[in-house]
């Protein structure tokens, strides 16, 4: 998991990318990079570290620019080295481009590229991206469409960020399987991997789709298919959380600020509308038979779940990992799967979810990011 964000705006946007990415470092924290636009050129800045570190040695607040993208990793295709940081660039250092995901098809695409002459520097799967931009915009003469082309030979999950010489103006943007969000200020436009990257400057939110594409400037913004690249209207989505929700208040990482903000969560939970709760109460009464689903650390909260019903309801509600669910469960359309998730974007809970959908199972899902993919596809969510 990595977090990317990018601004674009009238006037100076290093310190709105250096916020915004500082508050995504809870999704990778190995190394950082930025791509910035002076004037007509890209200037690309990374090392391994952690954000803060990175933005003080680099000295990266000092340089003016009024769009730029930044990525905060967490390895998993090639080791933690200068070379294996984002962003990446094309051979012509036109394009910049930041990646969430894992690109299945990379080494075919690579093996293609080489051939015709590219001439790669990492050992990551991204760095396919600005190559095939660089490719097609030669045979095109133009982004948006050397972007599409891309998009759909790409295969496996990602969200992208690009900025490129040729447009330098704008931000391109995309999702597969891996979150991305808008968000819409009067003076700036904001890409992250969730509200995080932006909270700080504007809480009016656009959540982009699977299969979506975006074009950001600082005082416009489209959505379009990228199988079609047909404009898609989407509605603005009003974060209610205070920033202050989303940072370490103090304490050195998130884990600390986890465990000693537990009584409150625990008041804020019991502060719930208890109309939600008793739909999903109802759901489960309803149902003949229920999963309760989750991985890793909210594996052990559904199987804590399992414990709480057979002890205070008399009912055994089975509980199962995500990655293990598509092989082991049997659900149908009098089945309730009910799914935990922290992030509301992780991935086997998804196709767990997918799953039980495609054999009519009724779904539910407590999360703790409005707006994430896994809140707006299920049929009841707190």
């Amino acid at each position: 998991m990595c977090g990317i964000n990018g601004v674009v705006g009238l006037n100076n946007i290093s310190e709105p990318l250096f916020q915004g990415i500082r508050n995504l470092e809870y999704r990778g924290y190995d190394s950082c990079g930025v791509a910035l636009m002076n004037q007509n050129d890209l200037i690309v800045r990374k090392n391994t570290g952690g954000v803060e570190e990175f933005f003080r040695k680099k000295n990266i607040l000092s340089k003016k620019s009024t769009i730029g993208i930044a990525h905060t990793r967490w390895a998993t295709h090639g080791t933690v080295t200068l070379e294996n940081t984002h962003p990446f660039t094309s051979c012509d250092e036109a394009f910049a481009v930041v990646h969430n995901g894992i690109i299945s098809n990379y080494r075919f695409l690579r093996d293609g590229l080489k051939g015709e002459g590219h001439i790669f520097r990492s050992e990551t799967d991204t760095e396919v991206i600005p190559h095939l931009l660089e490719k097609y915009f030669k045979k095109y003469k133009n982004v948006e469409t050397a972007f599409v082309k891309t998009l759909n030979l790409l295969e496996g999950t990602f969200a992208i960020a690009v900025i490129s010489t040729h447009h330098p103006g704008q931000i391109f943007c995309a999702r597969r399987e891996s979150p991305l969000m808008l968000g819409i200020g009067d003076e700036l436009k904001f890409v992250g991997s969730d509200f995080n990257a932006f909270i700080d400057y504007t809480k009016n939110a656009i959540i982009v789709d699977d299969g979506e594409y975006a074009i950001l400037s600082r005082d416009s913004y489209v959505v379009r298919n990228f199988l079609t690249r047909e404009e898609v209207v989407k509605s603005i989505t009003k974060i209610e959380w205070d920033s202050e929700t989303t940072k370490k208040g103090g304490y050195p990482h998130y884990m600390l600020k986890e465990i000693y903000e537990q009584p409150q969560t625990i008041n804020t939970a019991l502060e719930l509308d208890s109309s939600l709760i008793d739909e999903m109460v109802d759901m489960i009464y309803e149902s003949e038979n229920v999963y309760f689903v989750g991985v890793g650390t909210t594996f052990y909260v559904a199987k804590f779940s399992t414990y709480l019903f057979s002890s205070f309801a008399d009912r055994f509600i089975p509980s199962l990992s995500s990655d293990e669910f598509v092989s082991l469960a049997k659900v149908n359309s009098k089945s309730l799967v009910l799914t935990v998730s922290q992030s509301g974007e992780t991935f086997d809970t998804i196709s767990a979810l997918k799953f039980a959908k495609s054999k009519g199972a009724k779904t539910a899902a407590i999360v703790n990011v409005m707006g994430s993919s896994i809140s707006r596809m299920v049929d009841k969510v707190i």
